[in-house]
This record gives C-alpha cells, sequence and structure tokens, in this order.
C-alpha cells in the first residue's frame, strides 16, 4: 500500500471536485443560467486553489514556508489565469453560436443575444473576473451591424432597379425620335451602374458594409439626375440610417440602444 501513501488524495478530491464544477458551469452557460453559472465558476476556482493547499508540507523554518506559500500562490494565479481563457473561450463560442443560429429566421435573436452577453460580463466583473471580452464584443457588433444593413438592401434594390427601368425606357423612346446610335450607346452606358453591394461579413468586418452602400446610391442618383433629369425614390429615412449606421462603423464598440436592436432584428424597415 505504498503507493496510497503517496497519493496526495485530498488533492486529488479537490481537483475532481473542481473539474466537476467546471462541467457544471459550461452547462449552466449553454443553458444561459448566468447566474448559475457564475456560482459553480467560483465553487470551482476555490476546489483548485484548496488543491494547491494541500500540497504544503510543513518545512520549519519561516523563510521557507514563506518561500513554498509564494511558490504556491504563483500556481494558483496561473491556474486562475487559465480558467479565465476556458470561461472566456466557451463563453465566446456560446454568444456567437446564439448569434449565427437562424440568422433571420424570427427577427427577434438580438433581443436575447444581447441580455445574454450583458450578463456574462456583468456576472464575470461581479466575481472580478477581468476577463477581455473586447473581441468578442467586436465580433459581435460586426455581425449585428451587417443585419442592420441587410433589412435595407430590399427596399435600395428595388428604387435603384426601378430608376434604372424609367431611364431604360426614356432612352429607348428617345431613340424612336432620332434613331441616334452614339447618343443612344452613350446614354445607356450611363445606365451600367450596380444596384447592389451585397451584405457580406468581410465588408462588415473591415467597416465599409455602409459607407458603399451609400456610395452606390449617390452614384445612382447622380447619373440619374444629370443624364435623365430624374431623382431616385428612395425613402430619405433610410439614407438617413444608413449615415447613422457608417457612423456606428466608425465608433466602434458598438452603444447598442433598443433603435439598434429593432435595425438589426427588422422591425424598423
Amino acid at each position: 500500500m505504498g503507493w496510497a501513501r503517496k497519493v496526495n488524495w485530498t488533492g486529488l478530491i479537490f481537483g475532481s471536485v473542481g473539474l466537476i464544477f467546471i462541467g457544471f458551469t459550461i452547462k449552466f452557460v449553454s443553458d444561459e443560467k448566468i447566474g448559475s453559472a457564475t456560482a459553480t465558476f467560483g465553487f470551482s476556482i476555490f476546489s483548485f486553489f484548496f488543491a494547491l493547499l494541500s500540497r504544503f508540507k510543513h518545512i520549519k523554518g519561516l523563510g521557507f514556508e514563506a518561500e513554498l506559500w509564494e511558490d504556491k500562490q504563483k500556481e494558483a494565479a496561473e491556474l486562475i489565469d487559465r480558467l479565465k481563457d476556458v470561461v472566456a473561450i466557451y463563453s465566446s463560442e456560446i454568444v456567437m453560436g446564439k448569434v449565427k443560429a437562424g440568422r433571420f429566421s424570427d427577427g427577434k435573436r438580438w433581443r436575447t443575444v444581447v441580455p445574454l452577453y450583458d450578463s456574462l460580463v456583468q456576472q464575470h466583473n461581479v466575481l472580478g473576473q477581468r476577463i477581455d471580452f473586447s473581441g468578442l464584443k467586436r465580433e459581435m457588433d460586426t455581425f449585428m451591424l451587417l443585419d442592420c444593413c441587410y433589412w435595407l438592401m430590399k427596399p435600395i434594390d428595388e428604387a435603384l432597379m426601378a430608376a434604372k427601368h424609367r431611364a431604360n425606357a426614356l432612352v429607348d423612346a428617345d431613340f424612336k425620335k432620332d434613331q441616334d446610335s452614339v447618343r443612344y450607346n452613350a446614354r445607356k452606358a450611363m445606365l451600367d451602374f450596380s444596384t447592389r453591394v451585397e451584405n457580406n461579413k468581410e465588408l462588415s468586418e473591415a467597416g465599409t458594409l455602409a459607407s458603399r452602400k451609400l456610395a452606390l446610391i449617390e452614384d445612382a442618383r447622380s447619373r440619374l439626375q444629370r443624364e435623365f433629369g430624374m431623382d431616385l425614390d428612395l425613402d430619405p429615412a433610410i439614407i438617413d440610417r444608413l449615415r447613422r449606421l457608417d457612423d456606428l462603423y466608425r465608433n466602434r464598440p458598438v452603444q447598442i440602444t433598443p433603435e439598434i436592436l429593432a435595425w438589426a432584428d427588422g422591425d424598423a424597415t
């Protein structure tokens, strides 16, 4: 039974309990039970800390005992830092899973995502766990602003296509009158403008999605007014919202308001 005497049973038990609490923490976070997850994470920290304390040996001499204590403190701090990284990774995966799951299916996704993120950050701060969630926040903002722009695609596309159709009809009618093929081709070339900037994550991540949509609208409007004397039939509120979204892109992280939540969930188009 010599092997049994060498086993640090106290440390093994506390370490096992700590792992069990970590498992419950991950489960509670995935179920959005933030209060329960916070409690079990705190218990896991204490369990691992006591597992380390159980490795102390009584060594005569204050200097030796102090040195051993400092060593264990360092080990405990390193363990806590590693646990913070684990929790940060799982928290980020859970939040981003909510962000990406069922996009545009019910139009109410962001009303659950944002409170989940806020609760995670708040509970970690209450426990004094200063975990850096800035990367998660930026990724979340990228998708939120992407969704805000998404709901504007249809009215913008419809307005541009309708304007192009009207201008094409005008060019064709004028050509029937004077048969000037050079002028006809030149005017047709003026209608060769894009009618869509695709909503993609890369543009949203770079912060240029809203500005590109604005540039597309301005280019089409300029061509229509200069060559055909017509304006783009697009709700000015959409232009205003794109400008505000462009400002949000330039000033991240986004301070989320009920209005922005409505934009992201498609409730204000």
